[in-house]
C-alpha cells in the first residue's frame, strides 16, 4: 500500500522551503520513489513512500532521575523543529537562543562535552560485531542513529537516556538446583536427563508487574564497567553499598569468594590464579546482524572450588525499551558455582531477590530469559 502527497509551489516562505515540515522530514528515509507527474500544474511532484508512520516519543529530560540527568541526551527532533522555526519564522517569533540548540553529538566514537561545568565522556560506539569487526551504525537524514536490527514501531529515543546504543552490564550467577533427601542429604534435580540450573534474579523497582531481572546496571559515562557491575551486585543483591574500584581480575576474585569449596571426593583442579580464562567472547555478539540468533560460546575452565567465570556475550539486547533510534547493548558475565556457594546467608529475607530455576518457561524482564538459557546451554543444563 502506498500513500501519496502532492507538493505545490507556494508564495509562503515557510511552505516553500520546508514543504513537509519536521514530521515529513522524519519520513525521508522511508521514501522509495520520487517522480515527476505529467499534470497541467507546474512545479508539482508526487512522493510515494511505504506506509510506516509510528508514534514518536522521547521522555522529557526533566523526568529522569536527578542522578542520571547529566547523561541524558537532548531531544534532537525537538531541536530540529526549533531551528526550523527560528530560520523561517524569526520575524514573527521571539525564540531565545539556548545551549540546547548546540547539542550536536558525534556518532560511532567516544565524545566529551560539558554540562553545568562538568565534563562528561560518552561512549557512542556500538558493541555489535559483524564478522569480528565493530559495526558502525547508520544515521538518517536528520543525523539520528538508525536501529541496526530494524524497525520497532516507535521513533525517538523512548524512555532510554541516549540516542543510538545505550550500554549496560549484567551478571548471571548460577548454581545447580539441589533437592533434600529424607536422610538430610542433598541430590541434584534432573529433568530430561540433565541437571537443572538456578540463578539469582532481582525484582525491578521501576515496573508495576513485578518483573524480575538480572543484577546489573547502566553504563552512563565512560566508566569502568566491572566496577559498575560489582557495585550494582553488592547494592541490589546483598543490600549494601561499596564504592570500591574493580578491574576484570578484581571482579573475578570478588565473585570467587562466594564459592563454597570443593567436596573432599573431588580431585583438585587448577586454582584461580592458574585458571586459564579467555576473553574471546569480547569480540562476539549474542546476535548476528544477518541472523539475529545466539552465537555459540564455550564455557571457561573451573577452579578447584568449582568457580567458573565466563564472559557470556557482548552486543545487542532485544529490550522492550528499544526504538527505531535508540537501543540497548549489554555485556553479560556468568559466574557459576559448581560445588555450591555461600550466598544464602547474605541474601535479604524479603522477596526482592530470589533463586529462579532455568526452564523453557522462565519469565524475565524483556528478553533476559534468552540470556539465562544461553548460560544453561554452555553448562549443558536443562533449558
Amino acid at each position: 500500500m502506498k500513500k501519496c502527497y502532492e507538493n505545490e509551489s507556494s508564495e509562503n516562505e515557510w511552505e516553500k522551503n520546508v514543504p513537509f515540515h519536521i514530521d515529513e522530514l522524519e519520513k525521508q528515509r522511508d521514501q522509495v520513489i520520487i517522480q515527476d507527474q505529467e499534470t497541467p500544474k507546474e512545479n508539482t511532484e508526487m512522493v510515494l513512500y511505504d506506509v510506516y508512520d509510528p508514534k514518536t516519543f522521547s521522555l522529557e529530560k526533566s523526568k529522569f532521575p536527578e542522578s542520571e540527568i547529566l547523561f541524558v541526551d537532548e531531544d534532537i527532533l525537538d531541536i530540529t523543529r526549533i531551528k526550523c522555526e527560528k530560520a523561517f519564522r524569526a520575524s514573527n517569533l521571539n525564540i531565545a537562543h539556548s545551549n540546547i540548540l548546540d547539542f550536536m553529538p558525534q556518532w560511532n566514537t567516544v565524545t566529551k562535552y560539558k554540562e553545568n561545568d562538568v565534563t562528561v565522556e560518552v561512549d557512542r560506539r556500538s558493541w555489535i560485531y559483524v564478522n569480528g569487526i565493530p559495526m558502525r551504525y547508520a544515521v538518517d537524514p536528520l543525523e539520528i542513529p538508525i536501529n541496526p536490527m530494524g524497525r520497532t514501531g516507535m521513533r525517538g529515543k523512548g524512555v532510554l537516556w541516549r540516542w543510538g546504543p545505550n550500554h549496560m552490564i549484567k551478571v548471571v550467577v548460577t548454581r545447580w538446583r539441589r533437592m533434600r533427601n529424607p536422610d538430610g542429604t542433598f541430590k541434584f534435580l534432573y529433568v530430561e536427563g540433565k541437571r537443572v540450573l538456578e540463578f539469582i534474579a532481582v525484582q525491578k523497582v521501576d515496573v508495576t508487574d513485578l518483573d524480575f531481572a538480572l543484577p546489573g546496571d547502566v553504563l552512563h559515562g565512560l566508566s569502568n564497567p566491572h566496577s559498575i557491575l560489582c557495585q550494582a551486585f553488592i547494592r541490589q543483591v546483598l543490600g549494601k553499598e561499596k564504592q570500591k574500584q574493580y578491574d576484570t581480575d578484581h571482579m573475578i576474585q570478588f565473585f570467587s569468594k562466594f564459592a563454597a569449596g570443593p567436596p573432599e571426593s573431588l580431585p583438585n583442579s587448577p586454582g584461580l590464579g592458574q585458571m586459564p580464562f579467555s576473553f574471546a567472547a569480547r569480540s562476539v555478539s549474542i546476535y548476528s546482524q544477518q541472523t539475529s540468533v545466539l552465537q555459540p560460546l564455550a564455557r571457561s575452565n573451573m577452579d578447584s572450588n568449582g568457580f567458573c567465570p565466563t564472559l557470556l556475550y557482548k552486543g545487542y539486547l532485544d529490550d522492550p525499551r528499544n526504538t527505531d533510534n535508540a537501543w540497548v547493548e549489554t555485556e553479560v558475565w556468568n559466574f557459576h558455582y559448581d560445588h555450591g556457594d555461600t550466598f544464602d546467608s547474605s541474601l535479604p529475607e524479603d522477596a526482592s531477590v530470589k533463586w529462579k530455576e532455568v526452564s523453557p518457561y522462565v519469565k524475565m524482564f524483556g528478553n533476559e530469559g534468552v540470556i539465562v538459557k544461553e548460560a544453561a546451554r554452555i553448562h549443558e543444563a536443562y533449558h
